[in-house]
């Protein structure tokens, strides 16, 4: 009796292990995070060395696609001098997949984009990524012609779980977004303080270039990395993994913090303010969102 049992088990061993062979050759869903502003945390030289085809007037024979697996700390440091998201790489990859974008810029302030992760799948080594790739209108259309230009260079990051992914295949649609102002109303949202005299140099000198043809000027501030690169002191606790920081340079004195929408990447913060004669800098505090840009 005691050998008619372990023949069972062996087999349903067997049977289990092969099931778990055919599993790991077939698509499955994973969490994929997706950050499509990768390049402007890249280090330069990182950055160069992974052109693709006729991006920026790279050569033609250069590659069409790069695939780049990073699994460890130092390769990531060696890639990226800040990242917008913390990541664990004792449970966590980053996947970059580097390749050429479309041949057109747009004015500032015109017409940008931006992609945003619909799922994604791995099969075998190959992680297939689902995006769209919203075109956003800021200004009427016949204010907002593009020029031609060289074809860019683009880069998309993805964090997923550990596995053996070596290849991603992109899979783009291609939509028009036009901001409705009826996206999420943000409740949990605060003015945590003026901090125009904490401005790091180089943030100040950005947004004062900034607010030569703009009323008003704003970026996103986390991690960490990034919140020292902005300011030069910060006396409040924050946890980065929970919420997120929002630094507003503007010709006013916000008083209030009217409203915040989120909206498929785009933030949109009313302040209520009277006017300045100089620019003042005041810092919000709200949940963590991907944010690709913010309206004020």
């Amino acid at each position: 009796m005691r050998k008619i049992a372990v023949c069972i088990f062996c087999i349903l061993l067997a049977v289990t292990t092969f099931a778990a062979c055919e599993t790991d050759d077939e698509a499955r869903a994973v969490q994929a995070t997706l950050v499509d502003d990768a390049l402007d945390h890249m280090n330069e030289d990182f950055k160069a060395e992974h052109m693709t085809e006729r991006a920026y007037g790279a050569p033609s024979d250069s590659p069409k696609e790069i695939t780049y697996v990073i699994k460890s700390e130092s390769d990531f440091e060696a890639a990226f001098k800040d990242f917008p998201i913390e990541i664990d790489f004792d449970e966590d990859m980053l996947v970059l997949k580097f390749f050429t974008g479309d041949a057109l810029k747009y004015e500032d302030g015109g017409r940008r984009f931006f992609y945003e992760s619909v799922g994604a799948t791995q099969e075998g080594k190959v992680l297939t990524a689902e995006v769209v790739k919203h075109k956003t209108t800021l200004l009427p259309p016949e204010e907002a012609m593009p020029d031609a230009s060289v074809p860019t260079q683009e880069c998309l990051a993805f964090v997923v779980p550990r596995s053996d992914v070596e290849q991603v295949e992109l899979k783009i649609d291609h939509k028009n977004y036009e901001k409705s102002w009826q996206g999420e109303l943000i409740e949990e949202c605060e003015i945590v303080g003026e901090y125009t005299d904490e401005l790091t140099d180089d943030f100040a000198a950005m947004a004062a270039q900034a607010l030569e043809t703009e009323t008003a000027y704003a970026e996103k501030i986390a991690p960490q990395k990034t919140l020292e690169k902005m300011l030069t002191q910060f006396d409040k606790e924050i946890d980065f993994a929970e919420d997120m920081l929002v630094v507003c340079c503007v010709r006013t004195n916000a008083t209030t913090l009217d409203e915040v929408q989120y909206d498929k990447g785009v933030l949109s913060i009313v302040l209520g303010a009277e006017p300045a004669e100089e620019v003042k800098a005041f810092v919000v505090k709200l949940p963590s969102l991907p944010v690709f840009m913010v309206e004020i």
